[in-house]
């Protein structure tokens, strides 16, 4: 019996916009990487990725190439949680995405979020390129733990690295995340999701996301993006886009806020339908 202790992918996705749709016109997932294509409602290709086994073993190092072309577009999400499992001989889980979207195209990325298990090490890097006229939304949305089973921040290291490009290597935007075992948590709050659009007609989601957040609810006529479940912001990218920043108690916490999110991608303007309510 041969034991594998690192599994490495290099994976390719090249998808462009031919005969009045996107279409993926190259596509390479190294085991256990499995890319599955869903057939969807609009002009958008779709492109679920998962790992055989359900999740990442300690020491995977799993890496995307991905390429929209001009006027195409692509939704590139996971198709279930992404679990991080436990690290127990010290090496470090990864997984890194290199993007480039050109001209006119439109990349949706995230789903659902990463799990990171007790005693996990994680780290993740992502760099996207914009061409002129390009679109990106990504959502970066984690979780503490297992929390149904009382797990929180019991994983040992979580980094998140990301950064936005034009097309000159200029940077349009940095982000960056560091939390380790010796963190005490986030204020009660077990959940975390990042929302970043950048590109033409970004304007739109965020008067659709800012409108939402400002209703209230219950007989206190408090807004969700300060009740007791949730903690949100917005913050404006220098007229190139917007981020949202939002906290939760639990998963559930910021369902609506992802759903809420998936709705006004609906809209022709951008994917033409919404890719989360056939998910499930």
């Amino acid at each position: 019996m041969t034991l594998i202790d690192t599994r490495t992918a290099d994976n390719i996705l090249d998808v462009a916009f031919i005969d009045g749709k996107s279409r993926v016109q190259r596509s390479l997932a190294v085991p256990p990487v499995r890319f599955v294509q869903p057939k969807g409602e609009g002009d958008a290709a779709w492109v679920f990725v998962s790992a055989f086994g359900g999740g990442m073993l300690e020491g995977d190092d799993y890496r995307f190439d991905i390429t929209c072309r001009k006027n195409a577009t692509l939704i590139f999400s996971p198709q279930a949680n992404t679990r991080i499992f436990p690290c127990p001989n010290g090496k470090t889980t990864r997984q890194a995405i290199r993007g480039t979207i050109c001209a006119d195209g439109l990349v949706v990325v995230g789903g659902d979020p990463v799990v990171p298990y007790g005693q996990s090490r994680f780290t993740q890097n992502q760099r996207w390129t914009l061409h002129s006229g390009a679109r990106l939304v990504l959502m970066d949305w984690w979780v503490a733990g297992r929390l149904d089973r009382g797990e929180k921040f019991a994983f040992e290291d979580f980094q998140s690295d990301l950064r936005i490009e034009n097309e000159k290597g200029q940077p349009l935007l940095l982000d960056r995340l560091s939390i380790s075992s010796e963190d005490a948590g986030m204020g009660g709050f077990c959940c975390n999701l990042v929302i970043h659009v950048l590109g033409p007609n970004w304007e739109s989601l965020k008067t659709g996301l800012e409108e939402w957040l400002r209703q209230t609810i219950g007989e206190t006529r408090q807004q969700k993006w300060m009740s007791e479940e949730m903690l949100a912001g917005i913050g404006i990218r220098e007229g190139t886009g917007f981020s949202v920043r939002a906290l939760g108690k639990e998963r559930s916490s910021l369902e609506p806020l992802v759903n809420q999110l998936f709705n006004l991608l609906g809209s022709p303007e951008w994917l033409g339908f919404n890719p989360w309510t056939r998910k499930y």
